[in-house]
């Protein structure tokens, strides 16, 4: 005699894996003469793992944040930095437990992203990264991460995040073009001593030294002082204590061993009158041989008044450039000048002998704008009505300004020898969105 179990309608999900239950069932045999045997057929189940069901709405999938920026006349509007949301999922299998992650290494390119266990994710915008800054007013960009539920026996179910950027306009702002400088190695050294190039399509291209007690240094010298000096500073798969050190001027004002993990507080110091901040970025950015590296912006302020600067960054490493190392990238060196808005003329006169003493009829000068929005144009003009006591003001949509000293004007030829007198003007420039600085 055969027989045949069918589950039939009976729900057996509720089973963890490894679980069982056992089903008795008794059976009669009867012949026909009405002879009967009975016995007993025992059906044990054990149970298989169900991987877990997310049971969130599509609504908890996405969210949207909004650059900080600025209003036509200047005004800093905050955006919407961070936006929240919650996901949720079940399992079959009876007391079985879940958590929630997310998969991979997610993009840092605007901000961050973190979930808890309990499936609360957060994303922060960080309005600080060049990426976000760069957004224009209009533009939005997507970023997706994978959020993942995983229950105790290793089943999972992924879901997709989606945070929606939009940029808000940022306004131009004026600088002296002799102010600052940055040095991005693309591909020189840039007056660097003793360095070594590496790139990825990762990280780019940057600077780096790689082997014990060696150091790369570059002076930078000017006749106007420098305010302050910033790098992107790379820790690659330091972990053992290896220290990496910088000199200012031959005094050593920061030395620091590192370990593996990601390092979010912000440090700073002062040595010998110069104070430096160091500014945690992007962690997991390079990622070589297994280890996690970081990247990092160092600002250097030196004592007021400083024209020339050696800079020189060395370490203990005793590694390549792929373990174990370190490296700059974007070094930018701003100085206190004012070249650029200020400038000269004198009266045409005579010398005492008679002869034509001819002066300076004209001074120009050129300034620059500096606008973080990808794309961004912008044109030059001058605010109200520009006094023509002594002569005339002009400025180009390029920046370039003249002032031309009218000679033939009653209140310039009133003018005494050893006479000053100072015009100023208001130049203005607006970018495509109609954001002014002036």
């Amino acid at each position: 005699m055969g027989w045949v179990y069918n589950g039939g309608t009976h729900n057996l999900d509720f089973l963890a894996q490894g679980q069982s239950i056992t089903l008795t069932f008794g059976v009669t045999l009867t012949d026909g003469r009405n002879a009967s045997a009975s016995d007993d057929v025992t059906i044990t189940i054990v149970g298989s793992n169900d991987g877990p069901v997310v049971t969130n709405s599509a609504g908890a999938l996405s969210g949207s944040v909004i650059e900080a920026g600025h209003l036509n006349d200047g005004t800093l509007v905050a955006g919407t930095s961070s936006v929240s949301g919650t996901l949720s999922a079940t399992d079959l299998d009876s007391g079985a437990t879940r958590s929630w992650s997310i998969a991979g290494t997610p993009s840092t390119t605007y901000g961050t992203i973190a979930i808890n266990s309990s499936g609360v994710w957060t994303y922060n915008l960080d309005n600080t990264l060049a990426a976000t800054q760069a957004l224009r007013e209009g533009q939005q960009v997507n970023q997706t991460y994978t959020a993942r539920v995983t229950d105790d026996k290793g089943a999972y179910a992924d879901q997709t995040i989606t945070i929606s950027i939009a940029g808000t306009n940022d306004k131009p702002s004026i600088v002296d073009p002799n102010s600052s400088s940055t040095a991005t190695f693309s591909s020189s050294f840039e007056g660097w001593s003793n360095g070594k190039l590496a790139s990825s399509s990762t990280w780019g291209s940057i600077l780096g030294l790689y082997g014990v007690g060696e150091g790369s240094s570059k002076t930078f010298s000017g006749t106007s002082p420098i305010q302050s000096i910033s790098f992107d500073w790379f820790r690659l798969d330091s972990w053992d204590g290896e220290l990496f050190k910088i000199r200012a001027n031959g005094a050593e004002i920061f030395s620091r061993s590192f370990t593996t993990g990601n390092i979010t507080a912000a440090t700073n110091g002062t040595t010998g009158g110069y104070s430096w901040t160091l500014t945690p970025k992007d962690y997991g950015y390079l990622a070589n041989a297994g280890w996690d590296d970081q990247r990092f912006t160092f600002t250097l302020t030196p004592p007021a008044g400083t024209n020339s600067l050696s800079l020189e960054l060395l370490s203990t490493l005793d590694q390549a450039a792929n373990d174990e190392a370190w490296g700059i990238d974007n070094v930018t060196i701003t100085r206190a000048s004012t070249a650029a808005f200020e400038g000269l003329v004198v009266e045409a006169g005579s010398n005492d002998n008679g002869t034509i003493a001819p002066g300076t009829s004209s001074v120009t000068g050129t300034l620059a704008l500096v606008d973080s929005d990808n794309g961004a144009t912008a044109g030059w003009s001058i605010v109200g009505t520009p006094s023509t006591t002594y002569g005339t003001f002009a400025i180009s949509s390029g920046g370039v300004w003249t002032y031309s000293l009218d000679n033939t004007k009653t209140a310039t030829q009133a003018l005494k020898e050893g006479d000053s007198v100072s015009q100023s003007f208001t130049v203005r420039v607006t970018d495509d969105k109609g954001a002014y600085a002036d």
